[in-house]
């Protein structure tokens, strides 16, 4: 649960601040914050220290912050760790609540202790501490720059950064100057040894001046924190903008499992932000391009279709928009016959009239305008407008970027939202200053567009389904002898914590999840042809590669063949009738105890699976969005609806995943649980092959 004691509102708008550890050096990070603060237009009262110096830029200094005058609102320390730590401790003492602790060297460099004590300190005295290892903050509606991020204060915008590293929000804020937009809020927030990401998110939630939220992390403290901000944000439609870093692998391909191997931590995360509707970024520029779209208009987060018209110079690059639309899940709808007629009447014979729209590489500004004015009077046709304009040797492109500018206002009252893409490696140039305070996005490459529209169009997708969500299955209605379950998970033989295969499908019985029939192999065993033979060792974790299964068994001679070959390897054999297989999917299920989270993934099955990885997860418990969504990204959704004439059970899909789940939740004991393969075929859906790990 969040600490809703800290003051985040008086450490983003302190009306006094005390800066301890200042030096008259102007190449000090110290000395540039100060000035940022002072030269800048903030109306607040500041009090720098430091015992050496009598005043810095006409300032009085003091020797002590306990020699200041009053309690300040925000104390900012800039001073090695240990002195740091003198210092909080000796503000707290005197009252002062509020702290940005932007010295390095705490956790990152090994002294945990330190940020031990902070939190301390933070217990004792009710302190609101930002940092440490942090640059600082920047709240534009307050004229405050209490940063090194960037000399001066940028312009006022609808944008908060909440970053874990301060030189990522560095490049934010400079992509978005070079783009003439301005931003609300710049958090850093360090090390987050006090406060973290979801206080702030908490906090931007009621912030009037953030509609859009940039977050870099490099991890996430409390993932239950996080989701009830998060979900917050979402109901108040404000996207939050995710890129995330440092990537780790957990698994390799010698893991113990094959769920193990195709995981690694930042899958928890991935799950963690599509399940809360976060938008996720792989690429850096992703993330400017989708903020900087969302400040420029708001009107992309209201739900539309996905249908684009393409208008452009230039034909190459109307083909290679169209080819992004297309690989990025967009539509190119043909022109109707009526729009043609129109346009007929003010292009050249040249020109292309289809989708996308040609206007001839010697078009000059003002037969763009025409087009789009009658492009306008057609607006049911799409739903995004794309406006290609090349920069050809014959063209002004100062004049095309006014003309945009005078169009955007008419585009905007007829609710027609407008993306452009020039072609230019440098958009900065001053021919395009018009182009970048209308309230048309700006791209480079047709690529940067066309995935930013996807990524804008999914985030209102998702939001809509996510706030309708419920959960899918309630299990607490279902008779399941959960007690039977633990007996049998604490007694089972074990190996290395795996437990062996007819204890697990002891589990499976109980829990009420169809499996082929399965028995230990014996001289009275009731056999049905054709079987599968498998080992009965809770050694043999990877089956195939160690000849511990053999399918498609038709008779007894062959039964007694393979059946002497696995008591080689242990003196039990398991016998399982044969189940055709028609689709394999890969269950897997894994528990962090780090993140104290527990993961499904959900992926194409079979022996490939480490080498296709073809997969997708979600975080438990289940709800019908996630269950959804990956079904939809493993492109699965058309095989449920009676695909070449087949009928799967999707219902009973959902029902294995989550009994399967709930037996994660439940039993504490169990650490991972792997279904390869998870068969589904008309008759039904089955496990074929499980096995569960358990603490050791």
């Amino acid at each position: 649960m969040i600490n809703t004691m800290f003051n985040i509102e008086t450490l983003l708008n302190p009306q006094s601040i005390a800066i301890v550890g200042i030096s008259s050096n102007k190449e000090h990070i110290s000395y540039s914050l100060m000035e940022n603060i002072t030269d800048y237009g903030y109306q607040g009262v500041l009090y720098p220290i430091n015992p050496k110096i009598k005043a810095i830029k006409g300032i009085k200094c003091y020797p002590k912050i306990t020699d200041i005058p009053e309690l300040v609102d925000l104390a900012i320390i800039i001073l090695k760790p240990d002195i740091a730590m003198e210092v909080l401790e000796e503000s707290a003492k005197m009252g002062i609540k509020n702290f940005i602790i932007i010295a390095s060297g705490f956790a990152e460099a090994g002294l945990v202790n330190q940020e031990q004590r902070i939190r301390e300190l933070s217990d004792k005295y009710n302190l609101t501490v930002l940092g440490p290892n942090c640059v600082g903050i920047i709240n534009t509606y307050q004229n405050l720059n209490a940063s090194f991020a960037i000399k001066g204060i940028p312009q006022k915008g609808t944008i908060s950064i909440i970053s874990q590293s301060g030189g990522f929000s560095i490049g934010i804020i400079k992509h978005l100057v070079k783009m003439k937009q301005g931003i609300s809020k710049l958090i850093s927030v360090g090390n987050k040894a006090v406060l973290n990401e979801s206080h702030f998110l908490d906090y931007l939630a009621s912030d009037n001046t953030t509609k859009v939220i940039a977050l870099y992390v490099e991890d996430i403290k409390n993932f239950e924190d996080f989701e009830n901000s998060a979900y917050k944000l979402l109901k108040l439609n404000k996207p939050i903008v995710v890129f995330k870093g440092g990537e780790t692998k957990e698994g390799s391909l010698a893991s113990s499992s094959h769920t193990a191997a195709i995981t690694e931590t930042n899958d928890y995360y991935r799950a963690l932000f599509n399940k809360t509707g976060c938008i996720l970024t792989e690429k850096i520029e992703d993330l400017y391009f989708i903020i900087s779209t969302i400040e420029k208009n708001p009107r992309f987060l209201d739900e539309r279709g996905k249908r684009v018209l393409i208008v452009s110079n230039c034909g190459g690059c109307g083909v290679i928009n169209t080819d992004f639309a297309i690989k990025h899940n967009l539509e190119v709808p043909k022109t109707s016959q009526n729009l043609k007629e129109e346009l007929t009447k003010i292009l050249p014979p040249s020109a292309a009239l289809n989708n996308p729209i040609d206007i001839v590489g010697d078009a000059d500004h003002n037969r763009l305008e025409k087009t789009i004015k009658t492009l306008i009077k057609f607006k049911e046709e799409y739903d995004y407008l794309i406006i290609n304009m090349g920069q050809q040797s014959t063209i002004n492109m100062e004049e095309v970027s006014k003309t945009i500018f005078k169009l955007s206002h008419e585009l905007n009252q007829e609710g027609i939202l407008a993306l452009s893409c020039m072609f230019a490696l440098d958009i900065t140039q001053p021919e395009y200053e018009q182009l970048h305070l209308s309230e048309i996005p700006v791209f480079v490459y047709p690529e940067q567009l066309t995935l930013t529209l996807q990524k804008i169009i999914e985030y209102n997708k998702n939001r809509k389904n996510i706030l309708s969500k419920k959960i899918d299955f309630a299990l607490e209605d279902i008779n399941i002898e959960w007690d039977k379950i633990r007996e049998v998970v604490r007694n089972g033989e074990k190996f290395e914590g795996f437990l062996n295969p007819l204890s697990v499908f002891d589990i499976l019985n109980l829990l009420k999840v169809s499996f082929p029939k399965t028995q230990e192999l014996t001289e009275t065993t009731d056999i049905e042809f054709p079987v599968v033979l498998k080992t009965g060792s809770p050694k043999i974790i990877h089956k195939t590669e160690n000849k511990g299964i053999y399918l498609n068994i038709r008779n007894l001679d062959e039964l007694k063949e393979k059946s002497q070959q696995l008591k080689q390897i242990h003196q039990k054999v398991i016998v399982q009738k044969m189940v055709t297989s028609d689709l394999e999917l890969i269950l897997g299920i894994r528990k962090s105890k780090k993140l104290n989270k527990i993961l499904l993934i959900l992926g194409l099955g079979g022996i490939m699976v480490e080498l296709l990885k073809t997969f997708q997860t979600a975080l438990i418990p289940l709800d019908d969005f996630q269950i959804n969504h990956i079904i939809d990204k493993l492109n699965l959704s058309k095989i449920f609806e009676n695909f070449r004439g087949k009928k799967y059970n999707k219902t009973k899909m959902i029902e294995t995943l989550n009994k399967l789940s709930e037996l994660s939740m439940k039993i504490e004991e169990i650490e991972e649980i792997e279904v390869n393969p998870l068969i589904i075929n008309e008759e039904g859906v089955f496990v074929v092959d499980c096995r569960i790990k358990c603490y050791q």
